[in-house]
């Protein structure tokens, strides 16, 4: 599949193929093929990308179909016999209501040229003269107008945007017009926007106006915009071009994609990419208006294919494909190829459907220098379903047996590559307009994706080189310094290190005996401050033995984390110290004294010390020297009584030692 950069999807839908008594419709709006079959009752299949938007039924047959589609939500059947009215069947559970109710121009005798559903129960019809709005109650089964916009209409394009519920209509008026009309439709509101010119000299032959063609105008809807395009032809150079439109306050001409040679073009979008396909000589065209332009005029963006063009891969006949079609093993780029957007192609003369999709481990080698995979990295950014191939990119760059090992310089470059996107779409999603589409599909590589790689390449280092010269090996230093880069790139980008990542870098110092540099990256904040990278220091106190001392201040540096302060000081004995920590916070009142005096069993001086603190507190607490019972400090006083003597207790020279007061421990 290398030679290839598209592919046709696995998952084909088949239907009955077109014949003498089958036709073919498709309605691009709900992605849905229509075949229906004439001759006595008319049986109507459809087919879709989803199970309910598969249908079966059966209705009389009033004559020839020219067009057929279902309101969105699947629940009512609108169908065209004549260009004077449109007709509609409800939808349900149990099938195809046979009873038929009709709706027609608001006009009399004028012709209808198609109709668009707006919302599941209002639908536009276009005519002649007029774009007649109608609400469709399939309750009542009747239609009433809602609006009408005065506009005649030679021609018109429509498509929707990510959803059916909004898109755009263009409309010329008569053969002769430069200017389109653009309207936008959304939720069932339709709203007139401005005209925009062509200039037809710029898109003429030496015969005639190609303009005037309706094939040579499509709508294309990538990177959350929706962009008018025109194919042109140069009267003076044996070439074509594509010119981009988006379609915003002030429609103007943005782009333009250069196209090799003559003949017949279609385009598709496959993942935010325009994909211009040259049937004359089975190729396909591949470009991204998101990667730096070939060349700028007068604001006008030139564009080049960011690969060559290649044909889309062979693709084998479905196995439910009707044996009584003979599938060439040539079968690529037929003219019975109707293509729809976004990324449609169907063959109604074998009856298959698929969707294109990309290759894209192709494009890794093709986009740029081996030695540089930033360029490929950042398209394929912009691309779904590629984190996979940006994570072996990566890979590929850190293996010193692989060809595609770099530097450290272009390391560093990938990393801030990827940071960058990821913070660009933590902060796009914090806005309101995070339902964007386009955002959706783009990749994004987390830390805990590069973990794994990272983990492996710093296990993989090793401080001397072996000594067999064949041998490939990770020099420590370099990988020293590919986790400082990824550290500092995650830091300059705002985003916070998470400690799996620190500690494979720490380890790594560690294991090298590069104790010093670890000192110098926590003194100077390399590795910021938190509680999991202060326990991290602390596990490694055996071999760092100074790694305890820099936990601890990390921690006293958390305001917070005074608590874990206490708790890494009693683990090491250091009572005194937890002692001073809770008395400067406030919190010696409602210490634990179990756990301090615990804590101080070990030397009798602490011990003695700290038992007589608590004293204290409970003489000031409560007017008595002993413990309460809820304390669970009895085990504690028998031994102060056992190493010092029941004299050395200070309730038994309190005023009110001889008085039993209940629930203290009076000895």
């Amino acid at each position: 599949m290398d030679k290839y950069f598209l592919k046709l999807s696995s998952n084909v839908i088949v239907f009955e193929a077109a014949s003498k008594i089958v036709d073919v419709f498709f309605d691009d709006c709900n992605a849905q093929v229509f075949t229906i079959r004439t001759g006595g009752a008319t049986g109507v299949m459809v087919r879709g990308t989803s199970a309910n938007l598969n249908h079966s039924f059966c209705m009389q047959d009033n004559g020839l179909i020219t067009a057929i589609k279902f309101s969105p939500d699947q629940r009512i059947l609108a169908k065209q016999h004549s260009p004077k009215s449109v007709e509609f069947h409800n939808i349900d559970g149990s099938g195809i209501d046979k009873f038929e109710y009709s709706v027609t121009a608001k006009q009399r005798n004028v012709s209808i040229h198609g109709f668009i559903w707006t919302t599941s129960s209002s639908i536009l019809l276009i005519t002649e003269n007029s774009l007649d709005h109608y609400a469709v109650n399939s309750c009542k089964k009747s239609c009433k107008l809602l609006k009408t916009f005065s506009q005649t209409v030679y021609w018109y394009v429509y498509a929707n945007e990510d959803t059916p519920a909004s898109g755009y209509l263009l409309v010329l008026s008569n053969e002769h017009s430069r200017f389109i009309q653009t309207y936008y439709i959304k939720n069932g509101q339709i709203t007139k926007l401005s005209k925009f010119e062509v200039r037809t000299s710029s898109i003429t032959s030496s015969s005639q106006s190609s303009f005037q063609l309706k094939s040579s105008v499509y709508l294309l809807y990538f990177y959350s915009q929706m962009h008018v395009a025109i194919i042109k032809r140069h009267s003076s150079i044996y070439s074509m071009d594509v010119l981009l439109y988006p379609l915003q306050k002030d429609i103007v001409h943005t782009c333009t994609l250069r196209l090799p040679g003559l003949g017949v073009f279609f385009p598709s979008v496959v993942d935010n990419l325009v994909v211009v396909h040259y049937q004359d000589v089975r190729r396909s065209i591949i470009f991204d208006t998101q990667s730096p332009p070939a060349d700028e005029e007068n604001g006008i963006k030139f564009f080049e294919p960011v690969v060559p063009p290649k044909p889309i891969a062979p693709v084998a006949p479905p196995s439910e494909l009707d044996p009584e079609r003979q599938w060439r093993k040539d079968y690529s780029y037929p003219l019975s190829w109707s293509i729809f957007r976004p990324d449609i192609i169907i063959d109604p003369t074998f009856g298959v459907y698929w969707t294109i999709e990309l290759l894209l481990d192709s494009f890794s080698g093709n986009l740029c220098s081996s030695n540089d995979p930033t360029p490929t990295i950042r398209f394929l950014l912009r691309r779904k379903n590629s984190k996979s191939v940006i994570l072996r990119l990566f890979q590929d760059a850190l293996d010193p047996t692989k060809k595609t090992h770099t530097n450290l310089d272009v390391i560093s470059n990938m990393f801030d590559v990827i940071n960058e996107a990821y913070r660009n779409f933590h902060d796009f999603m914090q806005t309101e307009s995070s339902t964007c589409g386009y955002i959706s599909n783009t990749a994004f590589v987390e830390q805990y994706d590069m973990y794994g790689l990272l983990y492996h390449f710093a296990e993989a280092a090793t401080e001397h080189p072996p000594s067999e010269a064949h041998f490939n090996y990770v020099d420590v230093r370099f990988a020293i310094g590919v986790l400082s880069e990824y550290i500092r790139s995650l830091s300059v980008n705002h985003i916070t290190v998470q400690h799996y990542i620190n500690e494979v870098l720490i380890q790594l110092l560690v294991r090298s005996n590069r104790l010093y540099q670890l000192h110098q990256y926590l003194q100077y904040h390399v590795f910021a401050d938190s509680k999991p990278m202060a326990c991290l220091l602390l596990s490694l106190q055996g071999s760092y033995p100074a790694a305890f001392q820099l936990a601890l201040d990390m921690l006293k540096r958390l305001d917070a984390a005074h608590e874990e302060i206490v708790e890494v000081l009693l683990s090491q004995q250091r009572v005194v110290a937890a002692l001073k920590v809770i008395r400067s916070k406030g919190r010696f009142d409602s210490a634990s004294a179990g756990k301090f005096l615990e804590a101080s069993m070990h030397d009798n001086r602490v011990f003695f010390s700290v038992f007589r603190a608590f004293e204290e507190r409970n003489i000031r607490l409560y007017n008595s020297a002993a413990f309460p019972p809820s304390d669970n400090c009895s085990k504690y006083v028998t031994h102060f009584v056992n190493q010092f003597g029941k004299s050395a207790l200070l309730e038994s020279h309190h005023d009110s030692s001889k008085r039993q007061l209940k629930g203290f421990i009076i000895l």
